[in-house]
């Protein structure tokens, strides 16, 4: 999961901040869709994640990890 993680936040660094806002929005409003949305740009820059990965690593970046 370490590898993921570290891509999964220079993934996050990579997008641009109106993308970002728009994701924040869609998991606060949906979060089933957020998760989804994550999936799907995560594997346009090649992170394949499954919905239960998603969710450990924003759990792990909330924990400061």
């Amino acid at each position: 999961m370490t590898d993921k993680l570290h891509l999964f936040k220079k993934l996050s660094c990579q997008l641009p901040h109106d993308q970002k806002l728009l994701l924040y929005k869609l998991f606060v409003d949906n979060p089933e869709k957020g998760v989804e949305s994550i999936i799907d740009i995560a594997s346009q820059y090649g992170l394949t994640l499954s919905k239960d990965e998603v969710s450990e690593l924003i759990k792990a970046i909330d924990d400061g990890d």
